[in-house]
């Protein structure tokens, strides 16, 4: 895999930003490509993309791969994303 050509935090922000624009399928790639290449799976941010990343799913019908990644934050430590 190649390196990313921008910072982790920038490619985070920048999804999030594509999400929260409504450009759905950008959202995807690039979330998708932050979760891939993220080390701290712990880390808030790392949790912030995953949610992102939901919503990106849901709202390009991939409802199969957010209910698959909804299910992997049951587990998560804090409370709040459990419930969420």
């Amino acid at each position: 895999r190649e390196p990313l050509p921008i910072p982790l935090l920038e490619l985070l922000n920048e999804g999030i930003t594509a999400c929260q624009e409504k450009r759905y399928p950008k959202a995807v790639k690039i979330l998708e490509d932050y979760c891939q290449s993220a080390r701290d799976r712990n880390s808030n941010d790392y949790t912030q993309a995953q949610i992102y990343l939901i919503r990106a799913y849901q709202m390009t019908g991939q409802k199969q791969r957010a209910i698959h990644l909804c299910s992997s934050l049951i587990n998560h430590s804090n409370a709040q994303i459990k419930t969420w």
